[in-house]
């Protein structure tokens, strides 16, 4: 069994010159309307700052902008200039032309759902495809989706101004997207036609699932604490992947203390080895 993780993915534009396929690629045609960088809810967050700071600006210092923001901290931006720029070189370009362009290619490589408290939030890997204005050769930009990262906001009193002002203090990460069968269903709709769709579950920060583990239908409708049984479990694994020196009732009792008392896990953990019982090697995003 091979393991996906998220963060090996490249965040980069990358170029290809393979316009051959033996598959059908037009059910991953897609259209992109609009840019989808820089995130609307992302932008709205810096407003108070970005006022703030225009209006404490003196003559010689230009007007603030949230180009700013994204040019002074690029790690915690990572997709927004290398979004701007695959989207200028495939479709801006050709509109302003008038040149035919080629429908855009879409695929979900990689789905997580999230349990987060009381909600459920999805994060997917996508990558999208379309062909270079200038060169004619494909050109693909990989993202994650469901989850970015902005700084905390604080207010804090300055002696000089003899006010509290707003300040940029550390970053958090946001899971915007919210579960329903109906975004499941359709995220898989664009499943890669050359290889599985990885599909896993998060949990007390602790990944399940991965290649051949959820059948499309349970992954979509059945709850996060079922799928994570079904990965603990015989029926979610392939018998190499379970240790069998583990006798099935005390992993079953295991499990239900896990899904009902979270401060339980490390205990339980330490003394079944869960871990090694399911060889799951997963990362979610962090």
């Amino acid at each position: 069994m091979s393991f996906y993780s998220p963060q090996q993915q490249d965040t980069t534009i990358t170029n290809s010159n393979n316009t051959n396929s033996l598959f059908d690629e037009s059910v991953l045609e897609y259209d992109i309307k609009e840019p989808i960088y820089p995130i609307p809810q992302v932008v709205k967050h810096y407003e108070p700052y970005i006022a703030y700071q225009n209006s404490v600006r003196d003559d010689k210092t230009r007007i603030m902008t949230f180009d700013d923001i994204l040019k002074k901290y690029p790690n915690v931006f990572p997709y927004d200039e290398a979004f701007k720029r695959w989207y200028r070189n495939t479709k801006q370009i050709a509109d302003r032309r008038k040149l035919r362009s080629e429908p855009f290619k879409r695929k979900i490589n990689a789905i997580w759902r999230y349990k987060l408290r009381d909600k459920e939030k999805v994060v997917y890997s996508e990558s999208f495809t379309g062909i270079d204005t200038k060169t004619g050769k494909e050109i693909t930009f990989k993202h994650l989706w469901g989850l970015y990262s902005v700084h905390r906001i604080v207010n804090e009193y300055d002696d000089a101004a003899d006010d509290f002002i707003p300040k940029l203090k550390g970053v958090e990460k946001m899971y915007w997207l919210d579960y329903s069968p109906e975004l499941i269903e359709d995220l898989m709709k664009y499943k890669p036609l050359d290889s599985e769709q990885i599909k896993m579950v998060v949990v007390m920060n602790r990944t399940y699932g991965g290649l051949d583990v959820f059948k499309e239908p349970e992954f979509r409708d059945q709850s996060i604490d079922k799928l994570t049984r079904l990965a603990l479990s015989a029926k979610g694994l392939k018998p190499s992947e379970v240790n069998m020196e583990a006798k099935p009732d005390d992993i079953k009792q295991a499990l239900d203390i896990i899904l009902k008392s979270p401060d339980a896990l490390n205990a339980i953990a330490n003394h079944i080895n869960l871990q090694k019982k399911t060889s799951n090697k997963q990362e979610s995003p962090k």
